[in-house]
């Protein structure tokens, strides 16, 4: 069974946010069951870091990723070459990602079904946000060949939320994390964890969407608690610099980029994940937080305040630096039972295998 894959950009450009790694592991393990895999991407950096990647690498010997040139914005016409070649040698053809010419391209194209997951970007809230006339006139452009898309949402919270596009069938399969839980027994969370400094982590976009300046104001009333800022500048970074320099942050680091290694470290030191980010749609960081039981501080009313209250993992809190302040202090005195929590629900909250079968099903029963 052959499998083609159209993302905009893919890994190494991990700086271009979005569920790379976790993409790249996936397809790792379904090549494992004897699928052929092949991935057309661009070279396209938001951050304009240069990879220097060749053309085409061999992953294993079902799993190969082919990179194009950037021609003008984020657009490769070479890729869009690519697609009207290769698209009808393959059995199924799945796209990461909604708004770009790559999927209408594809629906021209070709005469099988396209798999789709939009990964959070049809959720109204997100499409009101930027360039809101040009996205609707694209949704309903796309709606045109409804019939002919198989929607993959990542949350029920992504499909209840989505605003505009014409759904003929749906399947809902959660992110997974590149990695598997810390191996830990129980009898570590009977007793109490100590720190030297509480660090409160923080994995994001650096851009205003993402709230950050409200983690910079709760760091004002809380002198006791180390920030840990970490993520690519998506036009946010100075004004966050600023802010810290004008307020004598002491107690706060912004650092722009880590490998996934040295990010499972700052898990492993941190007391605290907080994102204040409204519009997660699945938020994978909330996951690999959950994976070395750490528990989290989100926004109420996205995706993971649901999971928060049916397993009890963490604390939801108001858009407000004051409430995030209250929900720090509380989660202090809750620390100990949230951890506990984390270990008694993980394989709930995320099951890896489960996850990689449920795409394999997906595929064969709708194609």
């Amino acid at each position: 069974m052959k499998i083609l894959v159209i993302i905009p950009s893919f890994y190494p450009y991990v700086e271009n946010g979005g569920p790379i790694i976790y993409l790249n592991e996936l397809f790792k393990k379904l090549s494992s069951n004897k699928l052929n895999i092949t991935v057309l991407t661009s070279k396209y950096s938001y951050t304009n870091i240069n990879h220097k990647v060749k053309s085409k690498i061999n992953i294993n010997k079902n799993y190969q990723i082919k990179y194009y040139p950037i021609s003008f914005g984020k657009v490769s016409m070479k890729l869009c070459f690519s697609i009207i070649k290769e698209i009808n040698k393959y059995d199924y053809v799945y796209f990461n990602s909604f708004f770009n010419i790559y999927l209408l391209i594809a629906l021209l194209f070709n005469n099988k079904k396209i798999f789709l997951s939009p990964r959070g970007q049809l959720i109204g809230e997100n499409i009101k946000k930027k360039n809101h006339f040009i996205k609707y006139l694209f949704i309903k452009i796309i709606n045109i060949f409804y019939k002919k898309i198989f929607y993959i949402f990542s949350s029920n919270f992504e499909f209840i939320n989505n605003l505009y596009s014409k759904i003929y069938k749906y399947e809902l399969i959660p992110n997974s994390a590149s990695y598997e839980p810390i191996k830990v027994t129980q009898d570590i969370f009977r007793k109490k964890r100590k720190f030297k400094i509480k660090k409160i982590l923080t994995i994001s976009r650096l851009s205003k969407r993402k709230n950050i300046d409200l983690i910079l104001n709760a760091a004002t009333l809380l002198k006791n608690f180390h920030f840990e800022i970490i993520g690519p500048d998506f036009g946010q970074l100075k004004q966050l610099f600023d802010q810290v320099e004008k307020n004598k942050l002491k107690n706060v680091t912004i650092i722009e980029s880590l490998t996934p290694k040295q990010i499972r470290k700052k898990f492993v030191e941190s007391y605290i994940f907080l994102l204040p980010s409204e519009n997660e749609n699945f938020g994978n960081v909330f996951l690999e937080s959950i994976l070395h039981f750490v528990p989290i501080i989100t926004i109420r009313g996205s995706y993971w305040d649901e999971i928060i209250k049916q397993n009890n993992v963490g604390l939801s809190s108001k858009k407000c630096e004051r409430d995030i302040v209250l929900k720090i202090k509380k989660l202090d005195n809750l620390y100990a039972t949230l951890r506990l929590n984390e270990f008694k629900n993980v394989q709930k909250i995320h099951n890896s295998e489960m996850i990689s079968n449920k795409f394999l099903k997906t595929f064969h029963a709708n194609c």
